[in-house]
């Protein structure tokens, strides 16, 4: 996993345990834990951002109209670019590359 997805996980739960007034030394696991086992259950930032990307992938490619074109091209680039055969060696290098 990404260390921006860490930090930016770590700011999302100081977050939470400011906006529930929880003392900042309170577990994060109990807002991970599902709620039948007691835990508040919300969502990781990885989750929300990885199905709202797809949801715009899924969109883009749903209609011939272009976007799909570029899409695949986008696609076909990154895997010439980064030496992978598939979408999961591309999902494996992807863990490597820096946001900056």
């Amino acid at each position: 996993m990404n260390h921006v997805f860490l930090k930016e996980e770590e700011d999302a739960f100081r977050c939470n345990k400011e906006a529930w007034q929880m003392s900042p030394n309170t577990s994060t696991a109990l807002f991970t834990f599902p709620k039948d086992l007691g835990g508040l259950q919300i969502k990781l930032l990885r989750v929300i951002l990885c199905s709202a990307m797809w949801g715009h992938l899924t969109r883009c490619c749903q209609f011939d109209d272009g976007t799909r074109q570029l899409a695949e091209i986008t696609y076909k680039d990154a895997l010439e670019k980064y030496g992978c055969l598939d979408m999961e060696d591309l999902q494996f290098e992807a863990e490597f590359l820096t946001w900056d």
